[in-house]
């Protein structure tokens, strides 16, 4: 993990040419698309399904320390494997580069996934909800997801697999968001995947703290009380836990990542608001509005909302 608190942009620019070519804008690689490796990459540690590609934010929108573009976690990488297949090189995914541009129904989209042999393989699926945030690029928007490795990817809603009642999740790409609004029956589009699938499994280490083994996330148990935005980050960096002083407030990814049933777990954060917890992610495409868990999905940054600090995951 690598925290910027002085000179910003200095550090910035060293930061980004540091990691390419893990991130490929990072040099002067280009705009549009967001980041990833056109090949793979051996510096990068070894994939986990679990774990939370960066969100690829590299734009500050703030002096307060602490945003979203302040930290490069596990920067994105993709590899284009040449027969319509992209591996994300963070997670192991292998996803389908390009959707067929056809609306389905929720369960027509299953039956689509289940009978793919892109590639060669017959083992595609549709992705749960949290697979799908992961290829989320919060650096662009309309859509937000690397055009380079995703191209075509329509400005609408892609189904995941995660259910609730008769609700199924999707993702929204035009900003990058979640939307639990859609039945089984609305009409949307579908990229497959293939690999290992993303479980949670968390650990509550008895001094206020819960750790996930899928995502390697270490989170605050309880949380604080309501406040803005920019409070929100302060709090966090000021934040001193079990032993620990690295917290900072969660991204937009790593936020959603304890979205699962599709709610969070009240057993290993018991007394939670439930929603309205700020990210420290800006929203690309209305830059004074945050990201955050809850209904709407966005809030002007001057706006309440709950906190709970993480740290790790890498």
């Amino acid at each position: 993990m690598i925290k910027l608190s002085m000179n910003r942009q200095n550090w910035k620019m060293l930061l980004l040419c540091l990691t390419a070519p893990l991130v490929f804008t990072a040099c002067g690689g280009g705009s549009g698309g967001g980041g990833g490796s056109s090949t793979a990459d051996t510096t990068a540690p070894a994939a986990t399904p679990g774990r939370m590609p960066d969100t690829n934010q590299t734009m500050s929108y703030t002096n307060t320390i602490g945003e979203d573009h302040d930290y490069t976690i596990n920067p994105p990488s993709y590899t284009d494997n040449g027969n319509g297949t992209v591996t994300d090189n963070v997670t192991g995914f292998v996803w389908q580069k390009q959707d067929d541009g056809v609306s389905k129904t929720w369960a027509d989209a299953g039956t689509y996934c289940d009978a793919s042999t892109l590639g060669g393989y017959s083992d595609w699926r549709l992705p749960s909800l949290i697979e799908l945030i992961s290829i989320i690029d919060n650096g662009v928007h309309s859509p937000s997801i690397n055009k380079t490795f995703f191209p075509g990817t329509i400005s609408s809603g892609y189904w995941s697999s995660t259910t609730y009642q008769s609700i199924a999740w999707s993702v929204i790409f035009g900003s990058g968001y979640p939307s639990d609004a859609y039945t089984y029956f609305s009409g949307y589009y579908v990229r497959c995947v293939r690999g290992g699938q993303t479980t949670p499994s968390l650990t509550d280490n008895g001094n206020g703290t819960v750790t996930d083994s899928g995502t390697l996330l270490t989170w605050q148990q309880g949380e604080n009380p309501a406040m803005t935005w920019e409070a929100a980050l302060s709090n966090c960096e000021g934040l001193s836990l079990a032993g620990s002083t690295d917290w900072r407030l969660p991204n937009q990814k790593e936020l959603l990542s304890l979205v699962y049933n599709p709610s969070i777990n009240m057993t290993f954060f018991p007394g939670s608001s439930g929603s309205n917890y700020w990210s420290s992610t800006t929203v690309a495409s209305s830059t004074s509005f945050a990201w955050r868990m809850g209904y709407p999905y966005d809030n002007i940054k001057t706006g309440s909302g709950y906190v709970r600090c993480v740290r790790g995951g890498q």
